[in-house]
Formats: structure tokens, C-alpha cells, sequence
């Protein structure tokens, strides 16, 4: 219940933003579009039986996708996305635990950046729907996932690339078996994001 508040509670604040800063009087909009890749580190955080506390064995997973930026002030971007996360299906701890190998995630940033700052540094956050493409011979029982998302950014090259990192906060129970009442996915990732402006 707390986590349905906590991404109901992000997910207001972040079209509230992009409709009351749509308002401004700052009309010198700019749009980017761009491609993202990197590798992440994820983890899959679950309540055994015994209704103990454990996490996984981390494991390494890739996600690539593509991306628009617009501006809606002089310091937001309103920044969705859509990228495919893939993994190796095998989460290992005491026991063998497979989840789904491949994702869409369908992600909708807020991100924040001084301009009238040299800081080449931004924030974003945001709701990440992740849809599982995949379930048959895994251990989910739930299809999609739901996750916040937090990160930071460096603009590099004239703005024309940059270096995020990123967290990824599940907050769906996407299984629940014999051995695990409930878990989530979480990761942590280096992503590189290449644009273009003024193509839209």
C-alpha cells in the first residue's frame, strides 16, 4: 500500500510540473531526441517462506532504447522513454530463481538543469512500467513491474551526449511461490545517452 502511494504520489508530482511549468512564459521550447544504452547491476529483493528478508545474487543486465527531451521552462525537460532491459534469466542465491529475461520499459522523466548555471550536471526522476515480454519457464507470477527512478547526469560534447547513473526502485510483487511470498527488482545502471536538437 505504502509503495501504490509512494509511485501514485511521483507520478502527480510529475505531470503536475510539466502542466503548471507548460505555463510559463518561457516559449523558446527545444526538442531532442536520442538513443540510450548501458549495463546495470540488478538485484532481486524478495521475503523467503519463512517470511525472512534476503536478496539474490546481483547479476548483470543491458538496456537500450530511444528517448525524446522537451523543454518546458528554462530549467525542466519532460523526457520519456521507451528502452528494451534485458537479462540473463538467472538469478542465483541458496536457491535457482529465473525471471524474465526481457522487458519493456516505458519510463517518463522530470529532469532539472540550471541554465543560466556552467553546471553541466541534471537530476531527473520518474515512473518507470516495465512489461514483462517473457514468462513462460520463469518463477514471476506478475507480468509487469512498476519502479521510481532516480538519476544524474553530465552534458558532454555540446550537450550532444551524456553520462547518466542511475537507480531503479521496484515496487511490484511480481511473484509468489512456494519458496517466495513476494520481490522486486532493483538495479543500479551506467547509461550513455547520445542526441540530436531541433529535429522535432
Amino acid at each position: 500500500m505504502k509503495q501504490t502511494f509512494l509511485f501514485t504520489f511521483v507520478l502527480f508530482i510529475t505531470f503536475s510540473g510539466f502542466a503548471q511549468i507548460n505555463n510559463s512564459p518561457y516559449n523558446d521550447f527545444n526538442t531532442t531526441i536520442g538513443v540510450s544504452a548501458g549495463m546495470n547491476h540488478t538485484s532481486y529483493r524478495f521475503t523467503d517462506s519463512l517470511g525472512n528478508n534476503s536478496v539474490a545474487k546481483t547479476i548483470q543486465s543491458f538496456n537500450g532504447g530511444v528517448l525524446i527531451e522537451h523543454e518546458i521552462s528554462k530549467d525542466f525537460v519532460i523526457s520519456p522513454r521507451l528502452d528494451l532491459f534485458v537479462t540473463s534469466g538467472d538469478l542465483a542465491s541458496d536457491r535457482k530463481f529465473f525471471i524474465s529475461p526481457f522487458f519493456l520499459e516505458f519510463k517518463l522523466y522530470l529532469q532539472y538543469k540550471r541554465q543560466e548555471s556552467l553546471n553541466p550536471l541534471y537530476f531527473y526522476a520518474g515512473p518507470n512500467y516495465r512489461k514483462s515480454l517473457l514468462l513462460e519457464g520463469t518463477s514471476f507470477t506478475n507480468d509487469h513491474d512498476i519502479a521510481l527512478d532516480f538519476g544524474l547526469g553530465l552534458n558532454v560534447s555540446d550537450n550532444s551526449m551524456a553520462i547518466e547513473l542511475r537507480y531503479s526502485l521496484g515496487l511490484t510483487n511480481i511473484t509468489t511461490t512456494d519458496n517466495y511470498n513476494s520481490g522486486s527488482l532493483h538495479s543500479f545502471g551506467l547509461i550513455i545517452v547520445l542526441k540530436e536538437d531541433d529535429l522535432l
